[in-house]
């Protein structure tokens, strides 16, 4: 039997570089007594131990965490929700922001985007090989963009600011929901430059007209407002864009200002918007707050020449709007009609009421005999 087990060993052939050297080699660094072996297993079986416990630490730092990573901006789309005006991206604030995320070679503070769908790519692809197509027939060129594949959930300035330099973004890629995005961005928005009180009033309208919340309670519920927060933000929202306009930027319009405008606009909704028309053309440059005070004047109260009070059984008291140059014609304390001029002199007269048949007659005999007297 041994015989056979030592013919057997002889048969083996050893892989090439295997020698005699290296068997006595492994042979001696093998422990030769059982205490030995025992011994040599708890240095081995520390060393393992000690690797473990400092893999587990380098882990526990990074648990949790949702890896960031280098995108192209120009595949990555505004939300929906997106509610940054315009004139944002113009304020000394963006200015500094891009600069800073220009020296640092990008931005440190990761955005969060979510990946489109299949189709939806597919659709964008769509269209921007149609448009391409269109610009071709014209002989236009275009810069190659890609077609989107992300949407922004937060980051909006961070993403515009790389768009702008045409560097990477770094981005959180990670599912997300339309209620959860509509979530975080609010919250993101309000911990880092939060929005104007007529920016957050347009989100929230925008959320509340597209069904995202039942009610403006569960809004406020969902981003932990105040509902009279969430309603002073919304009546400035809804405010009319003549009205609007009228302000040098909606970004400087006021939460406290929401109740006064709305309150004028309830009681006399052409004369406010008249006259946001008036300040809207003209060449003074009023201050928002200034803007806002001339919107919520109370109407003109007519007086005579010595500054006192107007009886109803006075007739008509005319004033100057120094502000638009027309002439408010009053009658009996209250303000019946406008009359003004254009650059060449022509004169309209704009009443404040509707005329019936008997009046516009009576009128017209005025202006008859008005001319007859000129002549």
């Amino acid at each position: 039997m041994a015989r056979k087990l030592f013919e057997k060993g002889d048969s083996i052939s050893l892989p090439a570089g295997i020698g005699a050297t290296h068997l006595q080699t492994s042979n001696a660094s093998r422990p030769r007594t059982a205490i030995g072996g025992m011994a040599q297993f708890v240095v081995d079986e520390s060393k393992v131990r000690l690797e473990l416990e400092s893999l587990r630490a380098k882990y526990e730092k990074h648990e949790g965490a949702k890896p960031a990573r280098l995108l192209d901006p120009r595949k990555i789309k505004p939300s929906q929700w997106a509610n940054r005006h315009e004139d944002s991206f113009l304020s000394e604030e963006f200015i500094n922001l891009r600069a800073e995320i220009e020296n640092a070679g990008g931005n440190v503070q990761a955005i969060k985007v979510r990946p489109l769908l299949a189709e939806t790519v597919e659709q964008e692809r769509r269209k921007d090989a149609k448009r391409l197509a269109k610009l071709s027939e014209k002989g236009g060129v275009e810069p190659f963009n890609p077609p989107y594949e992300y949407e922004i959930v937060f980051g909006h300035r961070r993403h515009r600011a790389c768009l702008d330099l045409g560097i990477p973004v770094l981005a959180l890629i990670e599912e997300t929901t339309e209620q959860e995005l509509f979530i975080d961005m609010d919250r993101e928005n309000r911990l880092r430059a939060d929005l104007s009180p007529w920016e957050q009033g347009m989100m929230y309208a925008k959320a509340l007209d597209r069904g995202l919340f039942p009610s403006n309670a569960r809004l406020a519920s969902a981003v932990g407002r105040d509902t009279g927060v969430i309603g002073k933000a919304l009546a400035l929202a809804r405010l009319p864009s003549s009205v609007v306009d009228a302000f040098p930027t909606p970004l400087e319009i006021q939460y406290r200002w929401a109740k006064p405008l709305t309150d004028r606009l309830l009681a006399d909704p052409e004369a406010v918007t008249h006259r946001a028309r008036d300040l809207k053309g003209s060449e003074k440059n009023f201050s928002a707050k200034e803007v806002f005070e001339l919107l919520t004047l109370e109407p003109a109260i007519f007086s005579d020449e010595k500054n006192q009070p107007v009886s109803k059984s006075e007739n008509l008291v005319t004033k100057v709007d120094e502000l638009s140059g027309k002439i408010l014609i009053g009658h009996r304390g209250k303000n019946m009609a406008t009359l003004s001029t254009d650059s060449k002199g022509r004169a309209m007269v704009r009443f404040k009421t509707a005329m019936t048949s008997s009046n516009r007659e009576a009128l017209v005999k005025l202006i008859q005999e008005f001319f007859d007297q000129q002549s």
